[in-house]
């Protein structure tokens, strides 16, 4: 049986067009939390690209019977998923702690507040979704209910990455606004 995973990769990526201001301070506060989100993402598109080519070469290194024939090319693949997760996570965890010591630019924390908790969502996301989506592709001959939960737990965090995600790009339009800053998304 050929194990069919899949995963949908996060496209959800936003990128700064222009930026423009009469107000320096202003500009510098949105980059600070405006450019480890951008960060964020290609991290997490990183990780989504890895589990996709994790199921790619699960398909073609197992027999129909999905009996392991390329062990060093499954290990390998293993490997870069868990190493883009673990790039993932650990930039979460650290800029979750750097993103607070931002210095907040005229009293104005909403920008900030919506940074962290998009932070404080990829990380639990990581610590649970993706967590358990990684130990399921890594079983050698998963049960149709394993790839009926990743394919759930692919759903579920690709839902909270969305909201958290869209919230903070919303935020991010008002502080613009606020500040007489021209901020431009594409998608």
């Amino acid at each position: 049986m050929n194990k069919v995973l899949i995963v949908l990769i996060m496209t959800t990526t936003f990128f700064m067009e222009g930026c423009v201001s009469n107000n320096e301070e202003a500009i510098k506060y949105f980059d600070a939390l405006y450019f480890p989100v951008q960060d964020l993402v290609e991290l997490d598109n990183q990780f989504q690209e890895s589990m996709q080519d994790l199921t790619i070469a699960d398909d073609q290194i197992k027999d129909a019977d999905d009996t392991i024939v390329d062990e060093e090319e499954y290990s390998r693949s293993i490997q870069k998923t868990e190493a883009a997760y673990h790039a993932l996570y650990d930039y979460v965890v650290e800029k979750s702690t750097s993103l607070r010591d931002i210095p907040v630019y005229h009293n104005e924390n909403t920008l900030q507040r919506a940074a962290l908790q998009l932070f404080s969502v990829y990380e639990n996301v990581a610590d649970n979704e993706y967590r358990q989506m990684i130990e399921l592709l890594k079983k050698e001959t998963p049960a149709d209910e394993d790839n009926a939960r990743f394919n759930q737990l692919l759903n579920e965090s690709g839902d909270k990455l969305e909201h958290a995600l869209q919230n903070f790009y919303e935020t991010a339009f008002a502080y613009g606004e606020q500040y007489n800053i021209d901020v431009e998304f594409d998608d």
